[in-house]
């Protein structure tokens, strides 16, 4: 089928979706930032990219595309990106098989489940990696952008428009990373453990200990009722976390990042929360 229509389509459908139940989260007090969107957008794109890529059968690695192909539209050069990032790590077409093997109507839900479950299958340093990038999209952000996304208010276009935005080198890291995630996902679907709420909320607490002194109260104040911030002080809550996050090299970094993964893969309905 046409990759971009159905990019478009899914976008329209099932990232609005998830926006809505991420608004939802948010005033119970739970913590995706906006993560869960941008997760959720990149397995609208995976749809499409599976749907246009050719695997390889034979089990060597297929080539992967020339990055001085990149397109010049944001939400293409994602699309680029992922199917670069899935003939480079998923080379077998295990994800692309995973999909085939439901209902093509089923294809947008399943996705969207998987890729949300997906970051919590990183390892460390590649959760480290991803927190930085999503630093790095927001910082390039207008804040009232980067507050949308806090916001969960920034419509699907939108968001592949920031993603896509990054330079070569940092989108085609992101690439790489969120489909490592997936990859692992459908290889090894219960390979994570469970997270306490009570956990999730003592990791950003211990987090809030890792910022300079001087920004803790602030902190504070923003975990305290996320709804009433300003546009500033919304992004500025928003990359204070997931720049702590990337950052600390302490022991506590590793239980930090996999609480804040496992918040971000929280259902829509579940009880977790990190404020």
């Amino acid at each position: 089928f046409n990759a971009q229509k159905e990019l478009l389509s899914a976008m329209k459908k099932g990232v609005g979706k998830t926006l809505k139940a991420d608004g939802a989260l948010q005033k119970r007090g739970s913590p995706s930032f906006g993560v869960r969107s941008l997760v959720s957008l990149c397995a609208m794109v995976l749809v499409a990219a599976c749907a246009d890529s050719e695997p390889s059968r034979g089990g060597a690695a297929a080539a992967a595309p020339d990055t001085t192909g990149f397109p010049s539209d944001p939400v293409a050069r994602y699309g680029f990106a992922l199917r670069r990032a899935l003939s480079a790590v998923d080379p077998r077409g295990e994800i692309n098989d995973y999909f085939r093997a439901f209902p093509r109507a089923e294809v947008a839900a399943r996705s969207q489940q998987l890729a949300v479950q997906s970051v919590r299958y990183l390892t460390d340093a590649n959760l480290a990696a991803h927190y930085a990038l999503l630093v790095s999209i927001l910082t390039q952000a207008d804040t009232s952008i980067c507050a949308e996304v806090e916001r969960r208010t920034l419509s699907g276009p939108a968001y592949a428009s920031l993603v896509g935005s990054l330079p070569a080198k940092k989108l085609m890291q992101w690439a790489d990373i969120m489909v490592t995630g997936l990859l692992q996902a459908v290889r090894t679907p219960s390979a994570v453990t469970d997270v306490s709420p009570q956990e999730i909320q003592e990791a950003m607490s211990t987090l809030q200990e890792h910022l300079p002194k001087k920004d803790q109260p602030r902190f504070q104040a923003a975990r305290n009722d996320t709804r009433r911030l300003s546009d500033a002080e919304a992004c500025w809550f928003e990359v204070a976390t997931y720049n702590a996050a990337a950052a600390i090299s302490h022991q506590d970094g590793p239980r930090i990042r996999a609480a804040l993964a496992a918040a971000e893969a929280a259902s829509p309905l579940g009880s977790a929360g990190i404020r």
